[in-house]
Order: structure tokens, then sequence, then C-alpha cells
């Protein structure tokens, strides 16, 4: 019975605003602006949504369209998945684009450039992570990589430097075979096994 109080005093308004009252498009805007629905809302048809919309459950039966607009997954909103730039879907983490899907498959996103010095710890934002240095450096050699974030994830670290060359120690949060000195456009790959850094493939380029 409230939900048909509900409904009545909306058909007045709208009787109100479209019929007694000749107004604008913007004025029409401005009074239906913020409307609340307190139950279920069935709309048979398309739902035009200029704004936000805060949603508890949403339950749909066919096609969303969202435009090339950005689809935030967390409460903080710094997770999301997007699609401005026509075929190609951008997934991002922390604030941070990790994932890039295009016609031509799935890409790892390069990230902003990390500047290694002597004894320090390499810190990556994303599992594409270059590295460089001013000068000949070993990383830490009690923890060149920063810790991972979840069992299994993957780093590449590449060494952008054209001259230098940046050495990673073993035993230093890493498992691998030995020292690995990065050259220019070097590259070793690591997976985190929730202790160390596991080498999973070293390539001299």
């Amino acid at each position: 019975m409230k939900n048909l109080a509900k409904i009545a005093l909306l058909l007045v308004a709208f009787t109100l605003v479209y019929v007694v009252q000749p107004v604008d498009a913007q004025t029409i805007k401005d009074r239906f602006a913020g409307i609340f629905v307190e139950h279920d809302a069935d709309i048979d048809g398309d739902l035009d949504v200029d704004g936000t919309a805060n949603l508890d459950v949403v339950d749909i039966d066919g096609a969303v369209d969202f435009g090339g607009q950005e689809l935030d997954l967390d409460s903080d909103n710094d997770t999301s998945i997007t699609a401005d730039t026509d075929d190609q879907i951008d997934f991002e983490v922390a604030g941070a684009d990790e994932l890039r899907i295009t016609t031509t498959g799935p890409a790892l996103v390069e990230q902003t450039v990390v500047v290694v010095t002597a004894g320090s710890i390499i810190t990556p934002t994303g599992a594409y992570q270059p590295i460089t240095s001013t000068a000949e450096f070993t990383a830490s050699a009690s923890t060149a990589v920063a810790d991972g974030t979840v069992v299994g994830q993957l780093l590449i670290l590449v060494n952008e430097n054209a001259s230098d060359v940046i050495h990673i120690p073993d035993a230093a949060n890493t498992n691998i075979s030995a020292q690995a000195d990065l050259g220019n456009d070097d590259t070793i790959t690591l997976i985190w096994d929730g202790a160390d850094w596991l080498e999973v493939a070293q390539v001299d380029n």
C-alpha cells in the first residue's frame, strides 16, 4: 500500500511539472534529482542514469552498455575496469593500471621506472617493472626486492639503463641460481612463494 502511495505521489508530481507548469528541461532535471527508491524497482526498458547510482544488489537480465565509462569495483574507488579507448580494456588495481587487453591479446602495463641505488630495495608497482640507475649498483644484500603481496605473483624486472649493470643478489629475499647481472634490456622473471622471489627465467639481451 505504501508503494502505491509513493507511485501516486510521483504521478502527481509528474503531472504538475510536465502539464500544469511549462518549464525547461534543466528545471525538470533539478526537480527530479535525488529520487530515492527504498524497495525493488523493476524496469522493463532502458534506464539512463546521468550521474551516480548507488545500488545494493543489481540483477541484470540482458546487456549493459557502459559507454566507455569506468566500473569501480572496491569501496575506495581505486580498483576498476574501463574501456574508454576503443577495442581496449584496462584493469586498474590500487590506482594503477596493471593489465590491458586489446585485439592482439592481454598485455602487462609498463610501470613507472624505479631508480636503483647502492644497497636499495627494489619496490615494484606492477608485474612489468622497468628499473634503472645512475651508475653500476647492487641492490640490497638482505632484501633486493620488496615482498610480494600474494603467493603466485609474477614480476618481470628489466634494466633500462643504456650502459650500467644492475646487480640483483641471491639470498636477498630472492632464490635465484646466482646473482643476476642485468645489463641494458636484460630481464629477470620472478614468482613470489610467500617467502622469497623464485627465479623463473633470466634473459641476457
